[in-house]
């Protein structure tokens, strides 16, 4: 959810079932900073692991997505700890590799992949341009292809 749909910590924590639209193929943030809602689409990767995770969820007298062993909601310490448990089983021994480097990493691959900035700031539900900004790391060859790409040079 971090990675193939850029949720920040709390936002993952308050999805709720109902939130996952099957059928439309999208997930709505409703209780994101500032109390904004968004539509975050789905790929198929992050459907498949949702569709893996709902049958092994347990029944739970609340409709939170994620939950912990004993069937409550999941909190903001069992994150830290699974996510520190998944680096450790991933060889990544860099403290700096937090949940929040997870949400830089689908930014930057929205970048990569061609996304309008204004597109990366719906989708992180950023309020200003400015901050979608620290997400834009461009390198001189990236700058290289964006002007042979102009318009009016002939390139298509």
């Amino acid at each position: 959810m971090f990675l193939f749909a850029g949720l920040r910590r709390q936002e993952l924590i308050n999805v709720h079932v109902p939130d996952v639209n099957w059928e439309d193929g999208i997930i709505r943030v409703r209780h994101g900073k500032g109390g904004r809602m968004r539509v975050i689409p789905m790929v198929r990767e992050l459907q498949e692991f949702l569709e893996a995770w709902l049958t092994e969820r347990p029944q739970c007298h609340h409709d939170f997505l994620f939950t912990n062993r004993e069937k409550q909601p999941l909190g903001r310490h069992a994150v830290a700890v699974t996510f520190k448990r998944a680096k450790r089983m991933a060889g990544i021994d860099r403290p700096e590799v937090t949940v929040h480097t997870l949400r830089h990493s689908f930014a930057c691959a929205l970048l990569r992949g061609g996304a309008s900035v204004v597109a990366i700031q719906r989708l992180m539900g950023h309020a200003s341009l400015d901050t979608t900004s620290v997400y834009l790391h461009v390198t001189g060859v990236e700058l290289a292809e964006a002007v042979r790409a102009h318009s009016l040079c002939g390139a298509k």
